[in-house]
């Protein structure tokens, strides 16, 4: 959910940053987005040559921005109707949460505007360089494509063999006047939000901007629009590329950590994740099993950290935090008109995470902030309202809801907002969640442990 919103970001800020004079035949320049001044950039080469281009990102010392991006564009006029293909070879240092490759299409008109990025199959930092590949539908009303590198936190990124090619798109079942009438109708049907949008007009104005008979991927950009129309801030399009990668990658954003802090305090910090149900069960057991093994020690309490938690699926984070959770009802997806559909720390895994140790009692301390987002929200609402809880931090990113994931014909997906998340005792958020203590990113751990240093150890 947060790296949405980033993209939207990106989108926004460098589709006003013109490269006068840019062809894919001539020069390249390549440019900070935003004229960044906490990230350095370094470029030679040009994508579109045998030898490829490179790019380095780096943090600034004491920069503020959490993340920095590069980008170079050209004409889109010879590429209407085709796919532009952006691969590169990519490797990150220095503590990089993320790295990635985008491609973006530009357009006075929405039917023309369309963003993909390799986020969400995560490039660990410190591996050796990953390969990375991302292609994007050029549509008529296009005008610039932008090609663009980006690096999520502190470190450095070293992007290399950027090559870019075009091809003509893969054959599919269904076309785009089609594929766009399919995605309307769920829209329009299921998602949360859909009642204020007048559909019919919608469609009458779409219908002008895609023919019939041309590929699938023409409606990706139209889709997208109908997404924005939509307007909920958390429902999105995933193009075939996109929700294979949703899938079948494992996305865990770094390793879950479960530790003991000085004074006897568990800490664990859970990370956003996406991923098939082998990577879900990895993620429910390395956290629980590790719990469990540290559980002798956690004298005074656990703190239960969501502050990097982007989002994702709930059910591997709910269940890892199982034996502080219990196996009652911890919370509900309400949707109007519809029975709340509870939520249990054991549901919906097609495993079963059954840890050996009740810590039920014991006192939790969560801590959240404004990148703990989508299913990062759904686990701080499932504390919410347990005894001998309390949480700090500041108030989450403000889509305490579901989304519900609803595949399309040629293999592309909707993810849509289908439902707002419930406490065990009924409070709607929907939402953000407001922290019981407000407590800034360099004080949180402290103020989560002396709280629990305070409690009675009978809840233990």
């Amino acid at each position: 959910m947060w790296e949405r919103a980033r993209a939207r970001w990106l989108l926004a800020v460098a589709s006003s940053i013109a490269c006068i004079g840019c062809t894919h035949a001539g020069e390249m320049p390549w440019y900070l987005v935003a004229h960044n001044p906490s990230y350095r950039m370094a470029a030679q080469g040009n994508p579109w040559s045998s030898g490829g281009a490179a790019v380095s990102l780096a943090k600034v010392p004491g920069g503020s921005e959490p993340w920095g991006s590069a980008a170079a564009g050209f004409d889109a006029a010879p590429f209407a109707g085709r796919e532009v293909v952006l691969s590169g070879e990519i490797a990150s240092s220095g503590g990089a949460t993320d790295a990635a490759i985008w491609l973006r299409t530009d357009s006075e008109s929405p039917y023309g505007r369309g963003f993909q990025t390799t986020q969400g199959s995560v490039v660990a930092e410190g591996t050796a360089p990953v390969v990375k590949t991302v292609r994007i539908y050029v549509p008529k009303q296009a005008s610039r494509i932008t090609v663009g590198v980006v690096l999520d936190g502190p470190g450095e990124a070293q992007f290399t063999h950027l090559r870019l090619a075009a091809v003509d798109p893969e054959a599919s079942k269904i076309d785009a006047t089609a594929l766009l009438d399919e995605a309307v109708a769920l829209i329009r049907g299921q998602a949360l939000a859909a009642g204020h949008v007048d559909w019919q007009a919608f469609l009458d104005e779409a219908h002008t901007q895609v023919d019939r008979g041309e590929p699938a991927e023409a409606a990706y950009p139209t889709i997208r629009h109908a997404i924005a129309v939509l307007g909920d801030g958390h429902s999105a399009f995933q193009d075939k590329a996109q929700a294979n990668i949703a899938a079948t990658v494992d996305g865990t954003r770094f390793p879950p950590s479960v530790k003991i802090l000085p004074g006897g305090v568990g800490y664990i910090e859970l990370p956003g994740m996406t991923g098939p149900p082998e990577a879900r069960k990895r993620y429910a057991d390395t956290v629980a099993s590790a719990i469990e093994h540290l559980a002798p020690s956690a004298t005074h309490g656990w703190i239960v950290d969501l502050r990097r938690d982007t989002g994702g699926s709930v059910p591997p984070m709910v269940a890892g935090v199982r034996a502080l959770l219990g196996n009652q009802q911890v919370g509900a997806y309400r949707a109007p008109g519809k029975p709340d559909q509870p939520i249990y720390a054991n549901q919906r895994l097609g495993f079963e995470v059954q840890p050996s140790v009740d810590l039920t009692a014991a006192p939790v301390a969560v801590i959240f902030g404004p990148k703990t987002a989508s299913a990062g929200e759904a686990v701080a609402v499932a504390f919410h309202g347990r005894p001998h809880t309390r949480s700090f931090g500041q108030p989450t990113f403000g889509q305490a809801n579901a989304n519900s994931v609803f595949p399309l014909t040629d293999g592309s997906a909707l993810v849509l907002k289908t439902a707002i998340d419930v406490d065990r005792h009924g409070e709607a958020f929907g939402k953000q969640v407001i922290p019981d203590e407000s407590a800034g990113d360099d004080t949180a751990v402290a103020h989560a442990t002396a709280w629990l240093t305070q409690q009675s150890p009978t809840h233990l």
